[in-house]
């Protein structure tokens, strides 16, 4: 029995240690956080302090007898011991982003334990421009923006409820004050009609935020209504500028003619004195040697006397 007894001690000994669950912590920005305190021992005194700038600062105090002292009304503690188990359950309020740091638990005569506490942002997440419609085998592209979280969001996309490889997308982080901001760019291969869903998320999410748009593959065959309205109007246009350019080579044309006169209008002009003839040169060896000249018929004129002796002149002209 007494070599026993050593082996049952060491047990008792390990279960009574203070716990503190969990040991590390996210929660958002708004949201509440709550740690468990307990041990298996009697206690008297346990006091719950963060440390958020290097100091811990006390924030409530329970005792065994009188129970819970609040500090600060953001906090609050609920008492769950139950036959052989104490335990108290610590529980900030309204987290800000200051409230990020240690948590510690002590309870009088045993030693401290401590937990992390990260305060995250959640902010918006939206893919740019919607749905997108595009033809079979074209290249489709998708830009997703988070704007506002903290820390760095991890950013995934889903094509038709398959995780997309990350060769296939592209992601830039930028900080924005306390804050950061992603956008990231995804290009697939139009197939088939299908949900694109673009996803952020960080350790205090319990599922990621997301944002969905669909790719619209359009297999209807190609309008060509517009091609035939577009040529056709271009080929009213040009056939519009040939008559043009053929109604001025016309008028062109007739004005040339109008204004070239023909022999017997150049004979007309001169009022019939000048008549073309032919004069044969030297011998009838040249007849064929001839050239056309113009000669001038003299005006014959006569004169008569009347009774009463008037003399009148008479002139022809031809």
């Amino acid at each position: 029995m007494r070599i026993l007894e050593p082996l049952l001690f060491l047990p008792l000994m390990v279960a009574a240690q203070v716990q503190l669950e969990p040991s590390d912590r996210a929660a958002l920005v708004g949201s509440d956080a709550s740690f468990n305190c307990s041990l298996t021992q009697d206690w008297a005194v346990m006091t719950w302090s963060i440390n958020t700038i290097g100091e811990n600062i006390l924030v409530m105090t329970i005792t065994k007898d009188s129970g819970l002292i609040v500090v600060d009304k953001r906090y609050d503690a609920v008492n769950y011991t139950i036959l052989g188990m104490y335990k108290w359950e610590f529980t900030m309020k309204n987290l800000t982003r200051n409230d990020s740091g240690v948590i510690t638990c002590s309870v009088l005569s045993f030693p401290s334990v401590s937990a992390q506490l990260s305060v995250q942002e959640s902010g918006s997440l939206s893919i740019i421009g919607g749905n997108v419609t595009v033809k079979p085998g074209a290249q489709a592209s998708f830009l997703c923006e988070a704007l506002g979280w903290f820390p760095k969001p991890e950013i995934s996309w889903s094509v038709g409820g398959a995780p997309a490889g990350t060769e296939r997308y592209n992601t830039t982080v930028t900080a924005n004050g306390a804050t950061f901001n992603s956008k990231s760019t995804l290009w697939i291969e139009a197939t088939d009609t299908g949900q694109v869903q673009c996803l952020a998320e960080v350790a205090a999410l319990a599922t990621p935020k997301t944002s969905s748009v669909f790719l619209i593959v359009d297999n209807t065959p190609p309008d060509r209504t517009v091609l035939i309205a577009v040529t056709v109007s271009f080929s009213l246009a040009a056939l519009l500028v040939l008559l043009i350019i053929g109604i001025i080579f016309c008028v062109r044309r007739k004005k040339a003619k109008d204004n070239a006169k023909s022999p017997v209008q150049a004979s007309e002009g001169n009022g019939g004195r000048d008549n073309p003839v032919f004069v044969v040169d030297g011998n009838m060896s040249n007849y064929m040697n001839v050239r056309p000249a113009h000669f001038q018929i003299p005006s014959s004129s006569r004169t008569s006397t009347l009774p009463d002796g008037t003399k009148l002149r008479h002139a022809t002209i031809v």
